[in-house]
């Protein structure tokens, strides 16, 4: 039996909707990603869940699944042809909150490379830094050798030099 619709509008949310599949749609349109790195990027979604949205997207022809037969095996997601028929919406969607930021002051927290970070940055004008550290006899646990700690922070020159020259920010720093 086919189902019958209201509008338009009850289409696109019989597909789109929920809490995560926009974003991982978003997260999606912008670069193919494995499960690791989606979920990183939305730490705040159970793996159940995620696994669930992923398969979902899939059998709606929105999301493709590459599986690598590698010697530990690899699985990547892409937006499929179709799939990105749905790019402007999301574009649309991010407009809009952009906007409801800049209105009510809100934050977002930033995940991802540091391009898309620096990205994020430029768009939002708003941004809040998290750095997390542990202390370990005087050097930053994970940089062995100074050597280590200058090739990270040449990475991350860039990413900080993009926030400090922003009007408005927020760092928090943790010791662990």
């Amino acid at each position: 039996m086919t189902k019958i619709y209201g509008c338009p509008v009850e289409v696109t949310l019989d597909v789109l909707g929920g809490k995560w599949k926009t974003v991982i749609l978003r997260h999606l349109s912008k670069r193919t990603l494995r499960y690791s790195q989606l979920h990183q990027r939305m730490p705040s979604i159970t793996q159940r869940i995620l696994t669930l949205q992923l398969k979902e997207l899939e059998e709606d022809g929105l999301i493709q699944r590459i599986v690598f037969d590698e010697r530990i095996k690899r699985v990547e997601y892409s937006l499929t042809e179709y799939g990105k028929g749905v790019e402007p919406i999301l574009e649309l969607m991010c407009e809009w909150g952009k906007q409801r930021m800049r209105e009510f002051d809100l934050q977002v927290r930033a995940v991802g490379t540091s391009d898309e970070v620096i990205k994020g940055i430029e768009e939002t004008n708003h941004f809040i830094v998290r750095i997390e550290w542990d202390s370990m006899e005087g050097h930053m646990q994970g940089f062995r050798t100074s050597t280590d700690f200058q090739h990270f922070f040449a990475l991350v020159k860039p990413f900080f030099n993009a926030i400090l020259e922003m009007k408005h920010y927020s760092v928090i720093a943790n010791s662990q």
